[in-house]
């Protein structure tokens, strides 16, 4: 990371392609059908940006939003897949996940809490919201992949 002119802080993102992703030369994910769409929900920046590095590990294209109002705008994007922190400032994740069900843009999304918060209570609160995983931060990235690989399978 660097200050550019402006005096904003400026990074440089390297994208390499995974071996043997079985893709011919002039094919892409999409054209396969494997690649999801996921967007990522964090109010700590760094935190969205790292679960983003990973997903995309995963054969996933992301987008970051890091407040509520920025996820319930992003139905055009139509993910397959929602990662919502629960601690969000002004609408915590679980009034989001209920929010983002309502739309119709997010009718087929498959929505995950992602979150630092651990406790049955916060398990039972989750599955009333409407999620269908709940994760526990720091999630390793074995158990994202496993989950990624499950809504990959069903679709």
């Amino acid at each position: 990371m660097w200050r550019g002119r402006s005096g904003v802080n400026c990074c440089s993102v390297v994208r390499f392609p995974k071996r043997d992703s079985g893709l011919a030369l002039n094919d892409t994910p999409d054209q396969q059908g494997s690649t999801l769409r996921v967007l990522i929900v964090d109010d700590n920046a760094a935190a969205a940006q790292t679960t983003g590095w990973m997903v995309e590990m995963m054969d996933c294209e992301f987008q970051l939003s890091h407040s509520p109002q920025d996820a319930l705008a992003a139905g055009g994007y139509r993910p397959d897949i929602a990662l919502l922190d629960i601690g969000l400032p002004g609408m915590d994740g679980f009034d989001l996940c209920k929010a983002m069900r309502a739309l119709p843009e997010f009718a087929d999304t498959v929505f995950i809490a992602q979150t630092g918060w651990e406790g049955e209570s916060y398990r039972r609160r989750a599955d009333e919201a409407g999620f269908h995983h709940y994760l526990v931060k720091p999630v390793p990235y074995e158990t994202l992949e496993g989950v990624i690989a499950g809504v990959r399978a069903q679709r």
